[in-house]
C-alpha cells in the first residue's frame, strides 16, 4: 500500500511529466476509472453473492431428506442400541478388583466359580451350589511348589509339614 510520501513522489512526477494544463484533466479520468472498477466490482460480489445462495438453496434441499432418514434411522436403532449395551453388560466377565490373596483361592478362581454360579442360575436364595473341581492342580497354580519353601509364605522358615 502506498503511504503518504510515496504519494508525494508519485504526483510530483506526475506534474512534471504532463505539466499542470494536463494534470487536473488526468486526475478526473483516473477518478473515473476508479469509480468504474468500484462499479464492476460491486457487481460481481453481488452476482457470486446470489450464485451462491442459490446453490446454498438446492444443497439444503437435497440434505433436507437426508438429515430426515439419518434421525429416523437414529430413533429406530436406539432400541437396538440398548439391548446391545444390556447384552454386553450382561455378559461381560467380571473382574476382581480387590487384592489378591495371600493364601486360598486366587481372583481368577474366585471369578471362574461366582461365574458358573450365575450360569447355572443358582445362589440367589442362599443355596449352596458344587462348583465342582477347580480346573487346575494346586502345583499348576502355584509355580512354587515343589522348591524349598514348598509354596508357604515368604519368610515362614518352620518346619514343614508331613
Amino acid at each position: 500500500m502506498l503511504q503518504g510520501p510515496e504519494i508525494l513522489v508519485i504526483l510530483l512526477v506526475a506534474l512534471v511529466v504532463f505539466g499542470p494544463e494536463r494534470l487536473p484533466e488526468l486526475a478526473r479520468k483516473l477518478g473515473r476509472w476508479t469509480s468504474e472498477l468500484r462499479e464492476a466490482a460491486r457487481e460481481v460480489r453481488a452476482g457470486l453473492q446470489a450464485e451462491v445462495e442459490a446453490v446454498q438453496e438446492v444443497a439444503d434441499e437435497v440434505t433436507a431428506p437426508v438429515k430426515e432418514a439419518t434421525e429416523a434411522l437414529s430413533e429406530a436403532a436406539a432400541p437396538v442400541r440398548e439391548a446391545k449395551e444390556a447384552l454386553d453388560s450382561a455378559t461381560k466377565p467380571h473382574r476382581w478388583v480387590g487384592p489378591k490373596p495371600q493364601s486360598g483361592p486366587t481372583p481368577e478362581d474366585a471369578m471362574r466359580d461366582l461365574s458358573r454360579i450365575e450360569a447355572s442360575g443358582g445362589g440367589e436364595d442362599g443355596t449352596v451350589l458344587d462348583v465342582g473341581a477347580p480346573e487346575e492342580s494346586l502345583e499348576d497354580a502355584d509355580p512354587g511348589a515343589g522348591e524349598a519353601g514348598q509354596g508357604r509364605p515368604a519368610g515362614d522358615d518352620g518346619p514343614v509339614p508331613a
